[in-house]
């Protein structure tokens, strides 16, 4: 009861306690005050009588009042009547009860004992016990109540194992049995058990406040679920079915109580509202049932068992739970998630394996089971996989884990058996699995601990190894160990990756994929002070109350605070101001606005700090994930650069495809596959040693197999077309796929590859192992296939020998030769016949042709075979000759099993018919036929073999030809390897003449070859038949040509006459359809009109007249035609001669160029126009005459050149039309005028034509270019690339742009001098153009006068003096500390004169580090300047620089277009500041003593000596001032008294006392300082005077007696040693200030409940309508009237004691009088008091309502020196009340009066 009952304030419980209970005494008898209101049940022999004690009153006392009974009588104690009542220890009970003392503690024990047996104990149940229970309909679902229920029992065992006295053997145990036969269950456990009292009180309903127990926080794993109240019963009424009972029992020692609850009862008046009913229900006696009895006899129970049952449960609810109690997601599963670590052993492994990283933390293992009759689920060792419920959901995460551990033995075998810390450590690349964040979190003056634990689950062999029951990149949440199942938190912005990509920004590691994210797994254990929902399900999150829920989610889940922010718009008062508030509104101090921007600004340093916090843990988060995926992680990665990527399977509808590559990598390791054709899948590289050997699991069996590739799924946008770069990046992204391969044996398996994931992928299998396991393959193989010649041969079935040839007769025969017979042999050494046979089938073929197959062997593995005969019918059959007999059989994965073998059968003696390889049809004579081969063939159409001796050719030919057959003889024998020999007629040819008449159509004679075989005389006379050829003759090639024409010479233009053309062979054949080329010599000189020509059936051809003309300028001489054919050609010769010449032309071009050469021609013609020699003229005589403008002369010479002559001739002059005029010497024969004219060009360019020009400094200007040739024209056509330059940079800026035009451009620029311009002064300017040909550049230099314009030039300073602006010559002075003096500062222009609005220029002066830009124009109409005043004179003496700047020079009178050019001129000519740096002399300011060097004040103890002093004579401003003078020392004494007037003053002792010392030129030198007479200490003033007694300076000298400082320093220890006692007194003080204000809220609040309590009933009973008599109003009045002192009650005299005690305004504690000790004073009581020792108290104020106390003490340098000493609160909590209760009382003395 004391550690887990919290009862509240309920209705009273009505007790009939047993007779003899009033004899019962106590011994203490001291004043007991109640913490808190109590109900105190007083057991009488009646009733038992309620009173009601607030809290603060004394117990013993209120409860005599009430009863009159003597105090000293009563005796308090619990309930249960067993322990006695201590406030301290039962601090929160609400219910107690007193009896009257009378014997000791034994007989207190026997009478109560007695009295039980008596009278049996009743509780009372009232309609707000069943009004509480109708409000928990709709909480607990089934699985919710037995999980209530669950609760309690494991409570109850755990708190009896942790309390003291429970005997070692104990061993916790919680049982739910389910009684299916009876619909009955029951919880029972053997914990601390139920007292009587708490049996009674867990009867009563509303009695719990719901507050945890006190220790429900410590750890993470106490077992304190359970809350008194409606819990158990809610839940069992949540099971209950109509008509049924819930019911509690306990036992100990062997007997038990029993309470059952009236359930139906008190549910029917709650619903019909009867608020009058009342149910006492008996606690009865128990006697353990059968069943509860095995239990408490099991090893380790106990004495003491607590039952709680339902007694039918609704509908089939136990049928349900009994059907799926062993399945996966049943009652028992989940029981074994929820309570997971209360099931757990003490075993470390066993708490390592269920509870990762939590094995150290305090837990009570406790056996639990769930029982149906005789079966017995015992779910402490169904967590491990050993009892029957099959895929536990926590099962499958250990088997998991145990999976992952055996994995990572693997790969760090040192590492093997554990991974702890300890084991890590001996491998320090074995990574941790787990992941571990804990922290504290506090609010509302509450602490709670949280602890994440995070495991990774990696990749192993391409799987994932992450259990299926768990949410990957999730974690659940635990509350004190208990599951939270309905919990929606599952993760923290730290452990998503969005979350850390948001945290991390660019250091968030590009190479951690986000499927790394999903393969962890967690539990966030949380400790009981985190609040959780009334199932006990999920936490609390309740968004208007600052919870430690709250705290911890806002802090690290980012959608917490998201919801934060769309949550409840509720908030604090005390974080809000409302309107009227001192911090809002008018007069408060902030606005609206301003209260919205702090509390923004409040929002934003919050994220700030909650991002710093949550950065460390996302980069841990990150290092880890990183760690475990490269060093334990065997996922897949699909490479694709630079593999063979092919795409094989697109579902455009769907958006998917399927892909292929050549290459992956599986942790770490790559498998690269050879690239392959798309069809035929063969490798591209047949080295065999590229291909991937793989060993693949098929079946839970590792084969060997060639990798064909890996296949991998992807997706793309239906709406667009699949690219490239979809297939890319869906294999880069593609962590799981297929590979395809083929099986290998002792070959490929199967044709088409095979498709397994990529988990089945193992490891690479080396080359020696891969021979090795083909080889051993081979050996139980069939290898060969072999004839058995030695088998048995019988007349049916006769055996071939292939040893010897076949007769031809016999293999003709019908039926065949015979059978051969084949065996089949294994690969084993020697080798053996295999019995079995082959497989498959065996083929037998003849010649390429199949004969026949047979599937299973005879007796012994033979396979006979019939051989087919010879014939010629087609199909398979045996020739003559060699038979390639082949026996093919199927292997399985290999080739086929072959044997090839020839048969010889013998040839036939005669052939049956002869043919020849080719036939011929025409034939010409003389030519030779092609060779003919003649060959047979014998009975079964194969080849004969030929003699030549044997055949022959003979001719036969009609019509009365002449004809013969030449070379028939050469008869040639063929044979190719082993073939039948052939005959081949070669170099066969007709002879003779044909003999066609002249009226012959055709020009052929027909004839027939025949060719003949003569039998051998040995063989049968049958003559073979002859084979013949048709064949049809013509005549022969040409072998003569006849002309029949005449010569006559010819002149050029004319025709030749008719000829005709006779053709004939060798044998005088007309020589019929030949064709016969004509040639011409020389060639040109005729013009033929064919080239070709035709004979025709005569062996004519007739040329007809104009066949040829003589061309129209041929030479002179004898032309040939030549008629040529086949070899045989004739020449026809044609005389030509030449015409006389009827005139001579001068030919020249229309137009030339200047300087350009052109050719001339002098050309001759005959009267027909055909071009002829030029007639002989003297050439030194053959000038021309040239006229037009600027003609130079020309240069030019004449040559033959063939019929014309020839010169070269150029023309230099201006553009115009020039006339050539041939010597009067070429007039005779000149048929046309004497005069060619020809239009003059501009030649070539030479160079640029530009014309100088004055041009105005910084203004734009044209200059107008032109491109020349030599002579001075411009050319007209062209493009060019203009440019212009400076010719010296540095002087000169040009700005012009680049133009590409024609050749006479006008090109803008714009020139600048880069320094200032002060006369007119040329400057050179480049011109270039470029041709856009190639051409090389030309370039032109021009002069430009450039003169001065208004640019500025130099800054012009002026200084202001009563009469007029002077000029500023030099340097100027100010003094130290003072202001410079004003100055005017103006512009010059290039012109020499001053700018006219310099005001419209920015000046910046740059003084003493510093840039003044705003500056007052000078108010006058006479000059324009700037006003440069208030700067202020350095404090340090010397020469300084004030640089004058003038930025954004303006013209006066420029528009806005030429002010921006002429800027952009000025920053680019580097003139856009003028600049001016004068000199400025600051002098000292007056004198203001000598000073040391160093310190200010110099030290000194006795008679120590100070060497080296340095005094300046200086300014205000440390400068020294240069002046020369002569002092007077003197030592001023301390000026305060000292305090023993027999103590002496120090004296100057060196230098002397008014000694004359020397300043020179500002500086003093003191060698030797040293005072005497060990004078007291203080601080000494050493004077020096002038002559004049004016004090040239003073140095403070601090003086020091050792006496007086070791007193100051005791002084100083005893003051320390004070401030410390007073600490320590206020410290108490503040205690007792604390014990009291909380005394007075507590008095405050009650004091407050009893007024609106009165104020209630007062209001009611106003409402109440009266009716009464005079004297019964009368009689009211008076009861009405304000009570009197005696009728106050006891809390409200309690409560004006505390407020009487209370001070009437704050006091601080002070110690100011040893006599009067410490005692508190007021601030008038302290204010100015005066101290000793010279101090003095003073308060001032701290902030509105706290005053300080200070204590000021005068050092004896003058200075204050302030202790704090207390503050006075005016804004404590105690003086707030003590206000306003006083306040409050005031009003509600008139209002209780009235």
């Amino acid at each position: 009861l004391a550690g887990g009952y919290h009862p509240a304030c309920a209705q009273p419980v009505h007790l009939v306690p047993p007779p003899g209970c009033l004899d019962r005494r106590r011994v203490a008898m001291a004043p007991m005050a109640a913490p808190r209101r109590l109900h105190v049940h007083f057991c009488d022999a009646g009733e038992a009588t309620e009173v009601l004690v607030p809290s603060g009153q004394d117990i013993r006392s209120t409860v005599s009042q009430k009863i009159g009974v003597p105090a000293h009588e009563i005796a308090l104690e619990l309930l249960d009547g067993e322990v006695a009542y201590d406030p301290a220890l039962y601090a929160t009970c609400s219910d107690i009860r007193a009896v009257r003392r009378c014997g000791g503690a034994a007989r207190r024990g026997e009478g109560s004992a007695g009295s039980q047996q008596q009278q049996q104990p009743t509780v009372l149940f009232n309609f707000p016990s069943a009004k509480i229970l109708l409000t928990t309909e709709g909480i607990f679902s089934q699985e919710t109540a037995v999980y209530e229920l669950l609760d309690n029992a494991l409570e109850s065992v755990y708190l009896r194992r942790r309390a003291s006295g429970t005997p070692s053997s104990y061993i916790p145990q919680v049982v739910l049995l389910l009684d299916l036969e009876r619909n009955i269950l029951r919880v029972v456990d053997n914990g601390r058990s139920l007292t009587y009292g708490e049996l009674v009180m867990w009867g009563q309903l509303g009695t719990s406040d719901h507050q945890k127990h006190g220790d429900s926080a410590s750890g993470f794993f106490p077992v304190r679920y359970s809350r008194f109240g409606v819990g158990s019963k809610g839940a069992g009424k949540a099971l209950l079915g109509e008509g049924g009972e819930l019911s509690m029992a306990r036992v100990e020692g062997g007997s038990g109580t029993k309470l059952t609850m009236p359930i139906a009862k008190m549910m029917a008046a709650a619903e019909e509202g009867d608020r009058k009913g009342e149910w006492k229900q008996p606690v009865s006696s128990w006697q353990p049932d059968a069943q509860v009895r095995a239990l408490m006899g099991r090893e380790g129970w106990g004495d003491k068992a607590t039952c709680f049952e339902v007694l039918g449960v609704k509908g089939n609810t136990l049928a349900v739970v009994e059907a799926m109690l062993t399945q996966q997601g049943g009652l028992a599963d989940k029981v074994c998630d929820k309570y997971l670590p209360c099931l757990v052993s003490d075993d470390p492994s066993s708490a390592a394996r269920a509870l990762p990283e939590m094995e150290g933390f305090a837990r009570q293992p406790i056996r639990t089971s769930i029982e149906l009759g005789a079966r017995r689920i015992k779910l402490n060792d169904e967590i491990f996989g050993n009892g029957e419920v099959d895929n536990l959901r926590c099962s499958q995460i250990i088997l998991a884990r145990q999976i992952r551990d055996q994995h990572l033995e693997e790969l760090f075998p040192q590492a093997a058996g554990s991974h702890s810390a300890a084991t890590r450590a001996a491998d320090p690349s074995c990574p941790s699995m787990t992941k571990v964040f804990d922290g504290i979190c506090e609010a509302d003056g509450k602490r709670g601990s949280w602890r994440l634990v995070l495991e990774y689950f990696p990749s192993i062999n391409g799987s994932k190894s992450m259990p299926p029951v768990v949410e990957p990149g999730c974690f659940e949440v635990r509350w004190n160990g208990r599951l939270l199942s309905e919990e929606r938190t599952k993760s923290f912005q730290f452990t998503e990756p969005a979350g850390a990509k948001e945290l991390l920004g660019r250091g968030f590691p590009k190479d951690l994929p986000e499927a790394v994210w999903q393969c962890f797994t967690g539990t966030l254990y949380l400790d009981g002070n985190f609040a959780v929902d009334p199932t006990k399900n999920a936490l609390l999150h309740d968004s208007s109350v600052d919870s430690l829920v709250q705290n911890l989610f806002r802090k690290w889940d980012s959608r917490a605070e998201k919801q934060r922010g769309h949550g409840s718009a509720r908030s604090s008062p005390l974080s809000s101001p409302g309107f009227g508030s001192p911090g809002y509104g008018p007069g408060g101090g902030n606005s609206p606005r301003e209260v919205a921007s702090m509390r923004q600004q409040q929002q934003l340093d919050a994220a700030q700090k909650k991002k710093e916090e949550m950065v460390p843990l996302a980069k841990e988060m990150c290092a880890w994930l990183h760690e475990c995926r490269t060093n334990v992680d065997e996922d897949v990665i699909f490479v694709a650069e630079g593999t063979d990527l092919t795409l094989r399977d697109v579902d455009a509808a769907r958006g998917t495809f399927k892909a292929t590559t050549n290459h992956v990598r599986i942790s770490g390791k790559n498998f690269v596959a050879p690239f392959r054709d798309e069809e035929s899948l063969e490798a591209k590289d047949p080295d065999p040693k590229k291909r991937l050997l793989v060993k693949i699991a098929v079946r839970k069996q590792e084969e060997f197999a060639e990798v064909c590739d890996f296949q991998f799924d992807g997706s793309f946008n239906t709406g667009s077309a699949l690219r490239d770069s979809d297939v890319t990046e869906a294999c880069r992204q593609a962590t799981s796929g297929f590979v395809r391969f083929w099986r290998w044996t002792h070959a490929r398996v199967t044709e088409q590859p095979e498709l397994l994931p990529l988990t089945s992928l193992r490891n690479k299998v080396a080359e020696r192992d891969w021979k090795r396991h083909v080889t051993a393959a081979k050996k139980h193989l069939p290898s060969e296939l072999r004839i058995k010649s030695d088998a048995v041969s019988t007349n049916s079935h006769p055996v071939i020998d292939v040893g010897k040839p076949i007769a031809f007769e016999d293999a003709a025969s019908a039926k065949g030769p015979g059978f051969f017979v084949v065996e089949v042999l294994n690969g084993k050494d020697p080798k053996e016949a295999m019995p079995g046979g082959l497989r498959g089938k065996l083929t037998f073929e003849v010649n390429g042709r199949k004969v026949g197959e047979i599937t299973q062997p005879s007796a012994g593995g033979e396979y006979w075979f019939a051989c087919p005969h010879a014939h010629n019918r087609g199909g398979a059959s045996l020739k003559a000759g060699r038979n390639t007999c082949t026996f093919r059989g199927a292997r399985e994965g290999e080739r086929d099993l072959e044997l090839k073998f020839d048969v010889t059968v013998d040839p036939a003696e005669r052939p049956e018919r002869l043919f020849l390889d080719r036939g011929v049809e025409e034939v010409r004579l003389g030519d030779t036929l092609p060779r003919l081969c003649l060959e047979a063939l014998d009975a079964t159409g194969q080849r004969f073999d030929l003699d030549p001796r044997h055949v022959s050719v003979h001719l036969k030919v009609g019509g009365g030809a002449e004809l013969e057959l030449h070379s028939k003889d050469r008869k040639t024998p063929l044979r190719a390897g082993r073939e039948p020999r052939r005959v081949a007629f070669e170099h066969l040819q007709l002879r003779g003449k044909l003999n066609l008449s002249s009226s012959a159509r055709s020009n052929v004679r027909p004839a027939t070859l025949v060719f003949r075989y003569e039998q051998p005389q040995s063989q049968p006379q049958q003559q073979l038949e002859d084979l013949e050829m048709h064949v049809q003759v013509s005549s022969g090639p040409v072998a003569r040509l006849d002309l029949d024409a005449e010569q006559t010479p010819l002149e050029p233009g004319k025709p030749l006459p008719a000829l005709e053309l006779h053709a004939f062979d060798a044998w005088d054949n007309p020589a019929t359809e030949e064709t016969v080329r004509l040639s011409v010599a020389p060639e040109g000189s005729l013009q033929l009109k064919d080239s070709e020509v035709v004979t025709d059936s005569k062996g004519k051809h007739k040329l007809k007249a104009r066949w040829a003309a003589v061309s129209s300028a041929p030479a002179v001489g004898n032309a040939t035609v030549t008629f040529s054919s086949a070899g045989v050609s004739k020449a026809l010769a044609v005389p030509i001669v030449q015409p006389p010449a009827a005139r001579v032309e001068l030919v020249c071009p229309d137009s030339v160029g200047s300087g350009e050469s052109f050719e001339l021609e002098l050309v001759a013609y005959s009267e027909g126009g055909a071009e002829v020699a030029v007639p002989e003229i003297d050439l030194g005589a053959l000038q021309l005459a040239v006229a037009g403008s600027d003609i130079e002369p020309p240069d030019y010479t004449w040559q033959q050149d063939g019929l014309r002559l020839r010169s070269t001739c150029s023309v230099i002059g201006k553009v115009g039309t020039i006339t050539l005029t041939l010597p009067p010497v070429a007039h005779d024969i000149l048929s046309t005028a004497d005069a060619k004219q020809l239009q003059l060009c501009a030649g070539a360019a030479a160079g640029i034509h530009v014309s100088e020009q004055e041009v105005r400094n910084g203004s734009e200007f044209t200059i107008n270019a032109s491109v020349v040739d030599s002579a001075g024209n411009k050319l007209e056509t062209g493009q060019y690339t203009w440019q212009v330059e400076a010719s010296a940079p540095d002087e000169l800026y040009v700005k012009a742009a680049t133009r590409r035009c024609q050749p006479s451009p006008s090109l803008r620029a714009c020139v600048c001098t880069k320094r200032v311009l002060s006369q007119s002064t040329p400057h050179a300017v480049t011109i270039r153009a470029t041709p856009t040909d190639g051409a090389p550049t030309l370039e032109e230099e021009v002069q430009l006068q450039l003169r001065p314009a208004e640019l500025p030039s130099q800054i012009a300073l002026y200084r202001r003096s009563d009469e007029d602006v002077l000029p500023v010559m030099g340097r100027i002075q100010a003094v130290a500390g003072e202001m410079l003096p004003e100055l005017l500062v103006s512009l010059s222009l290039e012109t020499g004169e001053e700018h006219r609005r310099v005001q419209q220029c920015q000046l910046e002066v740059s003084w003493q580090g510093e840039s003044h830009k705003r500056h007052d124009t000078f108010p006058s109409d006479s000059r324009s300047a700037f006003l440069v005043s208030g700067l202020p004179a350095s404090t340090t003496a010397g020469v300084h620089k004030l640089k004058l700047t003038l930025h954004n020079f303006k013209a006066a009178h420029a528009t806005a277009d030429e002010q921006r050019k002429l800027a952009a001129t000025l920053k680019a000519s580097s003139r856009s500041k003028t600049v001016a740096e004068i000199d400025v002399t600051v002098l000292p300011a007056a004198p203001l003593g000598l000073q040391l060097v160093g310190d200010e004040v110099l030290s000194l103890q006795d008679d120590t000596i100070v060497t080296d002093v340095d005094l300046r004579l200086v300014d205000a401003h440390g400068n020294v001032i240069d002046e020369t003078f002569d002092v007077t020392v003197t030592l001023t004494p301390p000026a305060t008294p000292p305090a023993d007037t027999e103590s002496t003053t120090a004296v100057l002792q060196q230098p002397l006392p008014n000694s004359t010392l020397k300043v020179k030129r500002g500086k003093l030198k003191l060698s030797t300082l040293r005072l005497s007479n060990y004078g007291r200490s203080g601080e000494y003033s050493l004077d020096f005077t002038k002559a004049d007694g004016s004090l040239a300076g003073s140095v403070p000298i601090a003086y020091t007696d050792p006496a007086e400082e070791k007193a100051d320093a005791e002084r100083l220890r005893q003051e320390i040693a004070r401030r410390q006692a007073d600490l320590h007194e206020k410290k108490r003080l503040c205690g007792e200030a604390t014990t009291r204000h909380d005394a007075a809220k507590r008095a405050l609040a009650d004091a407050q409940g009893e007024l609106r309590e009165t104020e209630a009933e007062e209001r009611a009973r106003k409402k109440r309508q009266v009716s009464m008599s005079f004297d019964e109003a009368q009689a009211k009045l008076a009861e009405t009237q304000p009570p009197d002192e005696a009728q106050i009650s006891e809390d409200a005299r309690r409560l004006g004691t505390l407020l009487g005690a209370m001070e009437e305004e704050p006091t601080v504690p002070l110690l100011l009088d040893d006599e009067e000790g410490v005692r508190r004073y007021t601030r008038a009581e302290v204010d100015g008091r005066p101290l000793e020792g010279g101090a003095v108290l003073r308060v001032s104020q701290l902030e509105p309502g706290k005053w300080a106390v200070d204590e000021v003490t005068r050092t004896r340098h003058g200075d204050e020196t302030c202790q704090r000493r207390g503050v006075f609160d005016y804004t404590a909590d105690a003086y707030k009340m003590k206000r306003a209760v006083v306040a409050g009382g005031a009003l509600f003395a008139p209002a209780t009066t009235r």
